[in-house]
């Protein structure tokens, strides 16, 4: 069967991304969804604009004022159901996925969407909001969806000397529908919503394209999209002793791990794996390795980038990494690095000596030492004849005898 590029397979799952839901959100938006505010019709633009030069927080509950459609027990149920998105967000993604919606086109019959998210942060107190320095991210949903029908601006269209101006797109996407006469477009309407951040970041990196002859000349690519996917890899231990593969004091751990965990963090730093997966039990020492893995990635000057989908799996490689309790004082590595060596090969060789079995009796020579403890040297003497042969004797027969 012919080999599939990892270029097709990558710009098949580009092509996949662009399914819409009809009942997208961000192509559909309802002004009484869940988990989200009410409606305000103010100019968001100028809204925006105000509060970027104040460079303040707003309480949040700018976006709750009370109205004949929104009473203050809805008030209050609305702050219940954002305090508890925006607590588990917060603890387990570090990142809110909160934004504030601005500029709404009216298209499709009464299909109402956004044009533009402001992502915003929250504060400890979950009481007042700032907007996010990761800039706006232009609704790519809708984007995508209208792509043959009109070219709605990108954020990137509308940056002035590295600054993102909220008047320049809505020019430009005023300008974008002009032609579009059942289309409506309005600078009114504010209203805070969730939307999954890295959605919305990968839908924007996908409309780019990747370059097939990067794609198809990534080894990382190949082994992960490959026919044969994920093999069991054979371990470099398999045919040497662990101390000729491994010595600590050719790198940079960080912290000791067992022969089992070792020899997994050394097999995943070969060099021939292009992609590595590990898998373990909870409480194996999982941030060990990966805390090794980068501390050794980073020693040898490679660029290294570690992911984690939850927040505290963040917090906990970053403790461990970098740990506070830990003190480097005292004498630096390369002053170190001669002796440890040196105790090192003289530990490695008297394990060798003691464990491995010499040829002419098939025993250890800890099992002989022992021997020798356990038998002491008899007084009578013997004819030379009698031992004729005994270099032949292995360790094993001699025990046997021994015990008739």
């Amino acid at each position: 069967m012919a080999q599939v590029c990892p270029s097709e397979i990558v710009n098949k799952i580009c092509k996949e991304a662009e399914n819409f839901d009809s009942k997208d959100r961000l192509l559909n938006f309802s002004t009484k969804g869940d988990f989200q505010t009410p409606l305000l019709l103010e100019a968001g633009d100028l809204f925006f604009e105000k509060w970027l030069k104040s460079g303040t927080s707003l309480p949040f509950e700018t976006f709750l004022p009370l109205s004949q459609t929104f009473t203050a027990q809805q008030k209050m149920e609305t702050e219940e159901q954002f305090a508890k998105v925006l607590k588990a967000k917060s603890e387990d993604f570090l990142c809110s996925d909160l934004y504030l919606l601005m500029g709404f086109l009216k298209w499709d019959g009464n299909a109402l969407a956004p044009s533009i998210l402001i992502p915003l942060d929250i504060s400890p107190d979950m009481k007042s909001l700032s907007i996010s320095e990761r800039g706006p991210v232009e609704n790519v949903i809708l984007r995508k969806r209208l792509k043959d029908i009109v070219q709605l601006p990108r954020t990137e269209d509308a940056t002035i000397n590295g600054k993102f101006s909220i008047l320049l797109y809505f020019s430009l996407f005023e300008k974008a529908i002009a032609a579009e006469k059942k289309w409506k477009f309005t600078r009114h309407g504010l209203s805070l919503a969730f939307f999954n951040t890295n959605r919305l970041l990968l839908k924007k990196r996908m409309e780019r394209g990747f370059s097939e002859k990067k794609t198809d000349a990534s080894p990382f690519l190949k082994g992960l999209l490959g026919d044969e996917g994920f093999q069991f890899k054979e371990s470099v231990f398999e045919e040497a002793d662990f101390d000729q593969v491994f010595n600590p004091a050719d790198h940079y751990f960080l912290y000791p791990t067992d022969s089992h965990t070792t020899k997994v963090t050394i097999d995943a730093l070969d060099e021939k794996s292009s992609a590595y997966a590990v898998q373990a039990l909870p409480g194996t020492s999982k941030i060990k390795v990966a805390v090794n893995i980068a501390a050794e990635s980073v020693s040898k000057k490679k660029r290294t980038l570690v992911v984690a989908r939850r927040a505290i799996s963040k917090q906990t490689f970053c403790d461990a990494f970098q740990p506070k309790f830990r003190s480097f004082n005292g004498p630096e590595r390369d002053i170190v690095m001669a002796d440890l060596k040196k105790a090192r090969e003289e530990f490695s060789s008297y394990y060798g000596i003691v464990n491995q079995k010499p040829n002419a009796s098939s025993g250890t020579l800890a099992e002989i030492l022992q021997e020798f403890r356990d038998n002491p040297q008899p007084k009578a003497k013997f004819p030379d004849s009698v031992f004729k042969g005994v270099a032949g004797l292995p360790f094993h027969r001699y025990k046997a005898i021994k015990e008739v």
